[in-house]
C-alpha cells in the first residue's frame, strides 16, 4: 500500500513531466511552444529531475530526494517564467502603432503548461513534509 506522502510524490512527478511537453506559450498562428521548443537545456533538466523524483518516490525512503527534486525544479521552473512574461511584455511593448503586431500581441498568451509545472513541483515539496506512515 502506498502513503500519502508517495502518492504526492509521483502525481507531483508526473504532473512536472506531463508540464514539461504542454505548450508554455500560444502564438495565434503558430501554435503552442513547449518547454523543450523554448528552452530545450531547462527543459531537459526538468524532465530528468520529474524522472528521478518518480524513481525516488516509488523507493520508500527515498521520498526526501523527490522533495529536492520538487524545489529544484520549482526554481527553473520560475526562472523560466519570469524570463517567458519578459519576453512576452517586451514582445507587446514592441508592437508600437502597427495594427497587426497588435492583433497579434494581443492574442499572445501563456499556455496551458504552468499549471502543470508549478502544481508538480508544489506537490514533491509537500511531500517532503508530510507525517511518514506508521
Amino acid at each position: 500500500m502506498r502513503s500519502a506522502k508517495q502518492i504526492t510524490a509521483i502525481a507531483g512527478s508526473i504532473a512536472l513531466a506531463l508540464g514539461c511537453f504542454l505548450p508554455l506559450i500560444h502564438l495565434p498562428i503558430l501554435g503552442g511552444i513547449t518547454y523543450s521548443n523554448y528552452d530545450s537545456q531547462n527543459g531537459t533538466i526538468v524532465i530528468i529531475m520529474a524522472f528521478v523524483a518518480l524513481i525516488c518516490a516509488l523507493i520508500r525512503p527515498a521520498v526526501i530526494v523527490s522533495s529536492i527534486m520538487g524545489w529544484l525544479s520549482a526554481g527553473i521552473v520560475g526562472y523560466t517564467f519570469y524570463h517567458v512574461v519578459q519576453r512576452v511584455s517586451n514582445v507587446k511593448a514592441s508592437a508600437g502603432d502597427n495594427p497587426i503586431a497588435q492583433l497579434f500581441t494581443h492574442s499572445l498568451q501563456l499556455g496551458i503548461a504552468w499549471p502543470f509545472l508549478f502544481g508538480g513541483a508544489i506537490a514533491l515539496i509537500v511531500s517532503g513534509f508530510l507525517p511518514k506512515e506508521k
